[in-house]
């Protein structure tokens, strides 16, 4: 029998194909010789059917490298920045914040130390020229905003100065 089943082995080792045998075939009193010694009456043994594979044999050692994912290009960056209403609209968070004061644009956004809190935000994205004066600001205000000047609305500017 084992005989048999080390034959078997050998023909789909050898030939890659996948090995049908008539299970009768299998029939454990079936007396195989060990030497190479003739017998009298040998088994009929009905001959394997062969079946071609569907797909050639895959070698699982191989390993397929990861696919990367497509490269998406950074967003492009203006090289300038015109100073609009409309630009200066799109500011308009306390963590991105421009104002307009006096015809001109300033980037607010790092200022966190106003004497008077958070009451500059909702001018965030707007001309905040009235209640600025009317407010009353020292000439220190007037230096400590000048400090954040973009430019004039109108005006284009470089994009890296911003």
């Amino acid at each position: 029998m084992r005989a048999i089943i080390f034959v078997l082995l050998l023909l789909i080792g050898a030939s890659g194909c996948i090995v049908s045998v008539d299970p009768r075939a299998l029939d454990e009193t079936v007396n195989v010789p060990v030497e190479n010694t003739p017998v009298e009456n040998p088994p009929v043994v009905n001959p394997p059917v062969v079946v071609p594979p569907t797909t050639p044999p895959v070698d699982t050692n191989l390993v397929t490298p990861p696919v990367a994912p497509p490269v998406t290009p950074p967003p492009t960056v203006p090289a300038t920045i015109l100073l609009s209403k409309t630009q200066v609209a799109a500011y308009s968070a306390k963590k991105d914040c421009w104002v307009i004061y006096s015809g001109s644009v300033y980037n607010v956004s790092s200022y966190t130390s106003h004497p008077g809190g958070n009451v500059y935000v909702p001018y965030c994205g707007k001309d905040m020229t009235k209640a600025f004066n009317q407010q009353g600001h020292s000439t220190k205000a007037d230096k400590i905003l000048s400090g954040f000047l973009l430019g004039k609305v109108g005006e284009t500017i470089p994009a890296s100065s911003v």
